[in-house]
C-alpha cells in the first residue's frame, strides 16, 4: 500500500507540473496578438520567459528515460512549438517594419538575437527529446540570419552558427549526458564557425550547404551535392574541430562530468572533431523492409539472456523499417514508457526464436510520437559468447565484469573482439573467463580499440600465447 501511495503522489506531482501550463499560457498570449491589431508590446518579455523556462526543462529531459512518457513528451513539444511561435513573431516585427522599442526591445539587434536564441534553445530540447525540428523551424532561422547578415548583427550570426554546429553533428547519435556537454562546447566555440555566401564554386568536402529558401537543416557536401540555386549559404565547422583538437592536445578535460566514465571526455571531443572536420558519408545502400524481430536491449541484459535463457530476460517485439549490410532501422510502437534506451548502448536481435542473436550498437534514437521509438543500429557481430573480463585497473579491477566475445566480422575486423561496459579497457593485457560446459580461462592481449561510446567499448584481441 505504501508503494502504491508513493507512486500515486509522484504521478500527481508530474501531472500538475506548472511548466507546460505556463508555456501554453505564453503561447496563447501570442495568438491574441493578431486579434489585438498586431500589438505585441510584451513580445520581448514572453521570449525572455520562454528562454528561462527552457533551462530547467533541458536539465530534466537529460535525465529522463527514453522513450519519453506522454507527459514529458507533451511538455517538450509544447516548449518547442511555443519557442518557434515566439521566434516567428520576432521575425514578423522586423519584416513588418515595426518599432522594436514598442515591442519591449532595445533595438533590432536584440530582436534578432532573441529570436535565434529561442530557436537554439528549442533545438536543444528537441535533441534531448529525440524530436525532429517542427515545420517552418529552419525557414524562421534562415530568415532571422539573413536579416542579421544584412544589418551586420554579429551576436545573432554567432547564435545561428551555434544552431548549425549542433545540427551538423547528427545529435540523435549522442546520449543525453553527452548532449549537455556538446551544448556547452557549442556555446563556447560557435563563433569560430565560418559562413560564406553561395557565389562561385562550392567549397571543399568538409563544408555544409544550406538552402535558405527551404525549410531544411544544413547538408554535408560529401553526402549530397548542393543544388544549382542562388539561395545558398555554406557553413564550415573546421575551426571548431581544430579547437577540439587543441583541447585534446593540452588534455584540458578535468572540468567535464566524471560520471561519463574514464576517458569519456576525450572520446566525446574526438567524435565532435570528426563530425565537424569531415562529416560521415553513407556508403551502404538501405533497403525498405517490414518484418517483426525480437530485441534485447542493454549489455547486461544481453549477457543474462545468453547465460540464463529467455526466462530471466524476455525479449521484446520490434519491427524492422529498413536494413543494409551494416545495420538496421527498427521501430517499436507501444504504450510502455521508459525503456531506458540510449545512443551507444548494445542491442541484440533475432528474426525467429531458432536463430542466433546478432549484436548491434545503437547509432541514433528518434522519438517522434509518444510511445513510438525508432533506433538506428550498427551491426557489430552475428553471434556472441558471454564471458567475464578483468583488467588490473579500472572498473573491472575488483570484480570481473560481464562482457561478450564477438567472432571476426568479414570486411570489418579480422580478429575476435570484446564488447564490454564503458571504462573497462585500461591496459594491453586482461583476463578472460568463460563458464560454459567447461571453465575456460585465458589471458588476452588487446590489439586495437575500435569503438567507444557512453555505454560500451569494443576492442579486438588475441589470446596471449605467453601469459604473464
Amino acid at each position: 500500500m505504501m508503494a502504491e501511495s508513493s507512486e500515486s503522489i509522484e504521478l500527481s506531482e508530474e501531472a500538475y507540473d506548472p511548466r507546460p501550463r505556463e508555456f501554453a499560457r505564453l503561447r496563447a498570449r501570442m495568438e491574441r496578438f493578431d486579434e489585438a491589431g498586431g500589438r505585441v508590446g510584451d513580445l520581448a518579455g514572453i521570449g525572455r520567459r520562454m528562454i528561462e523556462l527552457a533551462v530547467p526543462l533541458r536539465d530534466s529531459l537529460a535525465v529522463e528515460r527514453l522513450p519519453l512518457n506522454r507527459l514529458r513528451f507533451s511538455e517538450a513539444r509544447e516548449a518547442i512549438d511555443g519557442a518557434l511561435a515566439c521566434a516567428r513573431w520576432h521575425l514578423r516585427v522586423l519584416q513588418e517594419i515595426r518599432s522594436p522599442y514598442l515591442c519591449g526591445f532595445r533595438g533590432s539587434a536584440e530582436v534578432l538575437a532573441g529570436g535565434l536564441e529561442l530557436l537554439a534553445d528549442a533545438f536543444e530540447l528537441a535533441c534531448l527529446a529525440r524530436i525532429s525540428a517542427p515545420h517552418e523551424f529552419w525557414l524562421t532561422a534562415h530568415g532571422l540570419y539573413l536579416r542579421a547578415a544584412t544589418e551586420g548583427c554579429e551576436p545573432a550570426a554567432i547564435i545561428y552558427k551555434r544552431l548549425l554546429a549542433l545540427a551538423t553533428i547528427q545529435p540523435e547519435s549522442f546520449s543525453s549526458p553527452e548532449l549537455l556537454e556538446v551544448f556547452a562546447i557549442a556555446r563556447g566555440s560557435a563563433g569560430l564557425g565560418e559562413l560564406r555566401n553561395g557565389e562561385g564554386e562550392p567549397p571543399g568536402q568538409g563544408w555544409f550547404w544550406v538552402d535558405i529558401a527551404q525549410d531544411c537543416p544544413p547538408v554535408a557536401i560529401v553526402r549530397r551535392e548542393p543544388p544549382p540555386v542562388d539561395d545558398l549559404v555554406f557553413f564550415s565547422a573546421a575551426a571548431l574541430a581544430r579547437a577540439a583538437s587543441e583541447r585534446l592536445a593540452r588534455d584540458d578535460v578535468a572540468d567535464l562530468p566524471e560520471q561519463q566514465g574514464e576517458g569519456a571526455a576525450e572520446v566525446l571531443l574526438r567524435r565532435l572533431r570528426e563530425r565537424w572536420a569531415m562529416p560521415p558519408r553513407r556508403i551502404q545502400p538501405r533497403r525498405r523492409s517490414e518484418y517483426e524481430i525480437q530485441v534485447c536491449a542493454g549489455l547486461d541484459e544481453i549477457w543474462r539472456l545468453l547465460v540464463r535463457g529467455e526466462d530471466g530476460v524476455p525479449p521484446r517485439k520490434w519491427t524492422v523499417q529498413n536494413e543494409s549490410p551494416g545495420g538496421f532501422s527498427i521501430m517499436q510502437i507501444s504504450s510502455d514508457d521508459g525503456d531506458d534506451l540510449t545512443a551507444g548502448m548494445a542491442v541484440a536481435l533475432r528474426r525467429v526464436a531458432s536463430a542466433g542473436w546478432a549484436v548491434c550498437v545503437v547509432r541514433w534514437i528518434r522519438n517522434e510520437q509518444p510511445g513510438q521509438v525508432e533506433l538506428g543500429l550498427q551491426l557489430v557481430s552475428q553471434a556472441a559468447i558471454p564471458v567475464r573480463v578483468a583488467f588490473r585497473s579500472g572498473n573491472s579491477a575488483r570484480l570481473p565484469v560481464a562482457a561478450l566475445v564477438l567472432p571476426p566480422l568479414t570486411g570489418v575486423r579480422r580478429h575476435q573482439a570484446v564488447l564490454a561496459p564503458a571504462g573497462t579497457y585500461s591496459a594491453r593485457r586482461f583476463m578472460l573467463v568463460h563458464d560454459g560446459d567447461r571453465l575456460y580461462v585465458a589471458q588476452g592481449r588487446l590489439l586495437s580499440l575500435d569503438m567507444q561510446t557512453d555505454a560500451i567499448e569494443l576492442f579486438q584481441f588475441e589470446v596471449d600465447p605467453y601469459p604473464i
